[in-house]
């Protein structure tokens, strides 16, 4: 499907024309605004509060992933295959 588009000769004398014109002095000082609904405010107030509590971590959270961490620097980390099949059987489930 074509799409028809203005002929090149017409922008070549619509840029003829206000080629020759001073720019229009526009006010420099407006400023965008944007006002957010009521119930955007809300989900935006909902989704900080969902995301400051996934981050918080218990103290026995925290020492087991140290735990974790400090045994794969030391290549001393590893989980029994069985644990692992099992595991990946149960989402089949």
């Amino acid at each position: 499907m074509r799409i028809d588009s203005v002929p090149p000769n017409e922008l070549l004398s619509r840029y003829n024309k206000i080629k020759g014109q001073a720019p229009v002095n526009r006010d420099i000082n407006i400023k965008d605004e944007a006002e957010l609904t009521n119930e955007a405010k809300t989900v935006s107030v909902a989704l900080k509060t969902v995301k400051a509590t996934m981050e918080v971590r218990t103290p026995e959270e925290l020492a087991h992933i140290e735990k974790v961490a400090q045994q794969v620097r030391e290549g001393t980390y590893s989980v029994p295959s069985r644990k692992v099949a099992e595991k990946i059987l149960g989402l089949y489930k």
